[in-house]
């Protein structure tokens, strides 16, 4: 066996948080489902999925330095052992309140897992088999996204969200007992200078170096237009090509397939040195497919498209992780990736918050070509990074 799947401890990796990660989608279906039969409000759905998402914007400083201040085993094992509790208790309590408030709770673990994760893979495979890893982790990721979207529908109306919660419950302790099997350690660096100790260290080392920073706002931009891209998708599929609900599930089945080859094309032709181009021309790859399926006349043309720009966001986050890994120091890179992380989901509430104004606004077809456009200029942005990045 070769590459990344030839290390034990990446297999039990890949495996428990692949499994953690379908738990995750069983429990936001769940989840989604309950709020809205249990209040009949819109806004209720929407304060449910801000509570899932606000955690990854608030406490990202501090699970990053949690990551890069105490050995990293242990805290994905403490941390996915209070993730399972807490996905019992909302197995088990019922009110719209209660439950919002839980989801912030259960989803603070991600703001400490996704950079941990980050950090500790390059220690389990190598550095040089790292892309590769990130490659694999992706693509699992993606596949699950589907495949818990449609089990958390049927796993809940045929049993209730109590079981389906209660079975993310067990991923999660699943995930603590394989943290705690891990034989790779990696602990922390001697204490530094005072702002390398700093929360805001990652923050930092991104703001100071053009070529991160440059990606970091080429992603970013390009996740507001392509959220705005997912919010216009229903309303172009089901009203603008008369596709109904099938039509618009191809569609988002569509980009997902196509991140998953995305993903994996990535690991293995993504070096350090070409990351930042393969993020910017990524980019610009979502932008072109996403305006070509503005004027897709039939549903089987706009699915063509979708996979292409499936296939663009897919390398993109492949090739981005690859280029944080190349220009960071072990010990920042929990406290770097989070604050990568955080830059992205404030770009996620950009997204939603704008892309149901635009589809009233200017309909659907205008917004999604408007999408694709923004994500060509965007990529654009990432040009003079680059042209540092080779020089360098």
């Amino acid at each position: 066996m070769r590459g990344p799947l030839a290390h034990r401890d990446f297999r039990l990796v890949l495996t428990a948080w692949g499994l953690s990660a379908l738990g995750d989608f069983l429990a936001v279906v769940a989840l989604t489902l309950r709020i809205q039969e249990d209040t009949g409000s819109g806004l209720a759905v929407s304060a449910l999925l801000i509570a899932a998402a606000l955690p990854v914007v608030l406490l990202n400083p501090l699970g990053g330095w949690l990551v890069d201040r105490f050995e990293t085993r242990t805290v994905l094992a403490a941390v996915a052992a209070a993730q399972a509790v807490v996905a019992v208790a909302l197995g088990l309590v019922e009110g719209a309140a209660i439950t919002i408030a839980l989801v912030f709770v259960l989803n603070a673990g991600l703001t400490v897992e996704r950079p941990a994760l980050f950090a500790l893979i390059p220690r389990i495979v190598g550095e040089e088999q790292a892309p590769r890893a990130y490659a694999w982790f992706e693509a699992v990721k993606y596949a699950t996204i589907t495949l818990g979207f449609v089990l958390g529908g049927v796993l809940t109306g045929a049993f209730g969200s109590g079981t389906a919660l209660l079975v993310d419950a067990g991923t999660f302790a699943v995930t603590a007992l394989v943290a705690l099997a891990l034989r790779t350690r990696r602990t922390p660096a001697p204490r530094g200078e005072p702002e390398e100790r700093a929360m805001t260290a990652g923050l930092r080392l991104i703001a100071s170096d053009l070529v991160l920073r440059s990606m970091v706002i080429v992603l970013a931009a390009s996740i507001v237009f392509g959220g705005i891209d997912n919010v216009a998708n229903v309303f172009f599929a089901k009203d603008t090509l008369d596709a109904g609900d099938a039509g618009y599930g191809l569609l988002a089945a569509a980009w997902g397939v196509g991140m998953i080859g995305g993903a994996t094309a990535a690991g293995r032709r993504v070096a350090a040195r070409t990351a930042a181009a393969a993020v910017t021309g990524a980019v610009a790859l979502m932008g072109a497919a996403i305006a070509l399926v503005s004027i897709s006349p039939v549903l089987l043309v706009a699915v063509m498209f979708m996979v292409a720009g499936g296939l663009g966001n897919g390398l993109s986050n492949v090739a981005m992780r690859v280029l944080l890994q190349s220009r960071v120091a072990d010990a920042l890179r929990g406290r770097v990736y989070s604050a990568y992380q955080g830059a992205l989901t404030v770009a996620d509430f950009v997204a939603l918050a704008a892309g149901g104004a635009l589809v009233e606004l200017i309909g659907p077809r205008n917004t999604l070509a408007l999408a694709g456009v923004g994500c060509l200029v965007a990529s654009l942005i990432g040009l003079p990074a680059v042209r540092r990045a080779r020089e360098r």
